[in-house]
């Protein structure tokens, strides 16, 4: 068994021949959640959402199966204590981001409701799927226990989940990545960001400054060793380099 939820269980499956595994999500009392679910997934044709193969029914019972993801839960390497890099994080950001922009577009709009930890699954090749189109409620917006729902609903957990996953960081995360969190989650939807294209374009900026900052820190080293430190230094105190924040604001 790979996982249980309130009206299903999902199971690994291998096809008897070809060796193949699936996840098969077996109803237990909601058979309409289910077919929902399959109906949506069959229209969908993203990297980070798993293609469905096959509603199958028979008595009481719907089955419905799936590409199976090979890895872990967020939830799950929480519970176990493991730690997130800050690179990890902003990949995952960008990812749902990504994921989000894509179900939004969709016509009629598709609000996902139900973004959570144990609801995103990382490979062991570090590509990111977003699970269980139920739709119940997890890290929900304000919004979402008075009826409402939409586009910004979904920003709301995608900040909740990045915060969840900054607070299991291997450092404290930067500034800047706390700000698109915070915008994220305003308790006001029409203070967070308009569209999750927005936040991902803030994320990416993000990660451009991080890539930056790691091409700094090489090219540091790189002038010190090879007798190029006189330029660096002449442009300030000796042997004194920036600090990452510096530079991060200095980008701002």
């Amino acid at each position: 068994m790979l996982g249980r939820g309130a009206t299903s269980v999902v199971y690994l499956a291998e096809k008897t021949g070809s060796g193949k595994r699936y996840a098969v999500k077996v109803s237990i009392c909601d058979r309409e959640k289910l077919r929902r679910e399959a109906f949506l997934l069959q229209k969908f044709s993203y990297p980070g959402i798993p293609c469905a193969v096959e509603l199958l029914e028979s008595g009481t019972k719907s089955f419905l199966v799936m590409e199976a993801v090979n890895g872990k839960s967020i939830g799950q390497r929480m519970r176990k204590g493991e730690r997130f890099s800050s690179r990890e994080i902003l990949k995952t950001g960008i990812a749902l981001s990504g994921i989000l922009c894509y179900l939004h577009a969709q016509n009629p709009p598709v609000f996902y409701r139900d973004l959570k930890p144990d609801n995103v699954m990382i490979t062991e090749r570090g590509e990111i799927y977003l699970v269980d189109f139920g739709a119940t409620r997890g890290y929900a917006a304000p919004e979402q226990y008075n009826g409402k729902c939409d586009a910004r609903s979904d920003l709301y957990a995608l900040g909740a989940l990045l915060a969840a996953m900054a607070k299991h960081a291997k450092k404290r995360q930067k500034r800047g990545l706390w700000r698109v969190m915070e915008k994220c989650m305003q308790k006001k939807p029409e203070e967070r960001y308009a569209s999750a294209r927005e936040v991902k374009k803030a994320l990416r900026r993000l990660e451009r400054k991080q890539k930056g900052r790691k091409t700094l820190r090489i090219f540091a080293v790189f002038a010190f060793l090879t007798g190029g430190a006189a330029a660096v230094a002449s442009r300030m105190p000796w042997g004194q380099f920036p600090a990452a924040d510096e530079w991060e604001e200095q980008g701002d």
